[in-house]
């Protein structure tokens, strides 16, 4: 490796040679290209006539021309890369490159790349350090971005074979065919009318779950974190980023759902009965300190962070399934003065439909809906009436809405004889999950009872099942 000393005396990682051994390969032998622009970013080259001639050996790539001493010199012309010249074409030339070692210099050039995006942000991280302009937030912010400037995605394999997609596929198939009548093939939800839908959440799917506040959707999004993570024979790894919620008030929700103390009596605890304090005591100690649940604890995030505190939570646990709530509390790092909130949210949204991808696990991104589905005198949700929708509909996979009919006659209840009604009643909540989208599946209606006191939703379907066979059990 050959080291040159920039100005501020650091010693600048590089190597002439292989930047110059890919770049005679495509002079060369221009059938080589495929294996290796598409790959380099021109940052890669860190001489500036070599990085010069890889852009315009790129543009001529892209726009399908032939790259050959005639048309980069006509290029560099055109760009006003005046060193890019015949003689530097000369130079390059002489590059002893051996295309059987080409993916070995590809590899090390785009190290390299790294190390010196490494050293360069270190250095800049030093010199805030050293001055003291910044405080340690912005300190750590800017490592949190140099770790993702230096990650990028991994091209070794840019297609797949038809053959290889479709063994993949055959697989899947008999595995659906030879797999018990109860089994899904996804991540079962804990509800099962739900995993009927579309054989529980599959990996790689944005879910969103959208709803007006204080219908209950970030306690259905809990109910479902807590039967993924508490599941008895297969346990699963569950990362909730409330960005709404502290660590808590999350916590509060979950000793009233598994113990089903109600919520109201734990906020204040001297009044609870012995029967309820031995209730949550069984829910700490055998069922909630035994979660694979994770928690976020910051109450806010940018992009950026919450992409990278999923991804070092998943190289660590092996992430299942990842809720966020919600989604318009994210905000961008590098959001355009012209942009709109429109436009972030949709940013936001791509972001996490690719991160699902990424890590190949279904994602929950909870939404608000906006207040027009309360100016109809329908009051079922549409897909219209995401807030900010941007792109949220075409980057979910399932778009699902959560209604509640009581939600909005709560104000006529209101004026009844409060003595007549039944306060178990009031409790119960009839509950109606829209799957607005499905792109693997129906759009349909799923059911729950809601139970509001405890914050526990039950299916209906299941639930009427199991009450109508007790029955007939009774009568035989």
């Amino acid at each position: 490796m050959k080291n040159e000393v920039s100005f501020d005396n650091n010693v600048v990682i590089w190597d002439r040679k292989t930047e110059w051994n890919l770049l005679a390969l495509i002079l060369l032998r221009q059938e080589n290209s495929h294996e290796i622009i598409p790959y380099l970013e021109a940052e890669d080259f860190y001489d500036i006539n070599d990085r010069q001639l890889f852009i315009i050996m790129r543009d001529l790539y892209d726009q399908a021309k032939s790259i050959n001493e005639d048309s980069i010199l006509e290029k560099a012309i055109e760009l006003g890369y005046l060193n890019v010249d015949e003689f530097f074409l000369a130079e390059v030339y002489t590059a002893n490159a051996f295309v059987q070692n080409l993916v070995d210099y590809r590899e090390k050039l785009i190290e390299l790349s790294k190390l010196r995006k490494l050293q360069n942000g270190i250095n800049e991280v030093n010199s805030l350090l050293y001055r003291q302009v910044s405080n340690s937030e912005e300190v750590i912010d800017k490592l949190q971005n140099l770790i993702f400037q230096i990650e990028r995605v991994d091209n070794g394999k840019l297609f797949l074979s038809s053959q290889e997609v479709s063994n993949s596929y055959y697989e899947k198939l008999n595995i659906l065919k030879n797999r018990d009548d109860n089994e899904i093939v996804g991540l079962s939800t804990g509800f099962s009318s739900l995993d009927y839908v579309n054989q529980g959440f599959q990996p790689t799917e944005l879910i969103i779950l959208a709803a007006r506040p204080a219908v209950g959707k970030t306690t259905l999004a809990l109910n479902i974190a807590l039967n993924v993570a508490n599941n008895k024979l297969n346990p699963k790894n569950v990362a909730f980023f409330s960005l709404e919620m502290s660590p808590e008030q999350l916590m509060s929700k979950i000793y009233s759902t598994i113990s089903g103390v109600e919520a109201s009596k734990l906020k204040n605890v001297k009044f609870l009965t012995n029967d309820e304090w031995i209730k949550i005591a069984n829910a700490k100690i055998n069922h909630i300190d035994k979660l694979n649940l994770f928690i976020d604890d910051t109450g806010s995030a940018t992009l950026r962070t919450l992409i990278w505190k999923a991804k070092r939570l998943h190289k660590q646990k092996k992430l299942d399934l990842i809720i966020v709530d919600y989604l318009q509390l994210i905000t961008t790092d590098n959001l355009n003065k012209n942009d709109n909130r429109q436009i972030e949210v949709s940013k936001v949204s791509r972001s996490l439909k690719l991160l699902a991808k990424e890590l190949n696990i279904p994602i929950i991104a909870l939404s608000q809906l906006s207040r027009d589905v309360e100016k109809r005198q329908d009051k079922e949700p549409m897909l219209s009436d995401l807030r900010e929708s941007g792109a949220i509909e075409q980057d979910a996979d399932i778009v699902a809405f959560l209604h509640r009919e009581d939600y909005y006659n709560s104000g006529k209840r209101n004026n009844l004889n409060k003595e007549n009604e039944d306060s178990d009643l009031k409790d119960i909540a009839i509950t109606k999950l829209i799957i607005a989208k499905n792109r693997s599946g129906p759009t349909t209606d799923v059911e729950f009872i809601f139970k509001k006191s405890i914050g526990k939703f039950f299916d209906k379907k299941e639930l009427f099942d199991t009450y109508n066979n007790q029955i007939k059990n009774d009568f035989n």
